[in-house]
């Protein structure tokens, strides 16, 4: 799977100063979940949690928003051949 929203979302995270724990606990996620949708082993959160995330850690949400969506577009390539 592409991984434009988690290197995102680690880089906007970090910059803010949220542990994955952190930020974790706030969406109702593990530290573990949020590392692996860092790291593109995880498809994206969803667009409720993005935005909350956003919110948090001071990002833009159409950013995150918008990387999420070319990696759930890559991820849907790579599946049905398109």
């Amino acid at each position: 799977m592409a991984n434009h929203f988690g290197k995102l979302l680690r880089e906007k995270r970090k910059k803010a100063g949220y542990s994955l724990a952190g930020l974790a606990g706030v969406l109702g996620l593990t530290p573990t979940s949020i590392s692996a949708i860092e790291r593109g082993v995880e498809g994206p959160l969803n667009a409720k949690q993005i935005t909350r995330a956003a919110r948090l850690i001071e990002a833009d949400a159409d950013e995150l928003l918008a990387a999420a969506e070319k990696d759930m577009r890559a991820a849907f390539r790579q599946q049905w051949g398109f």
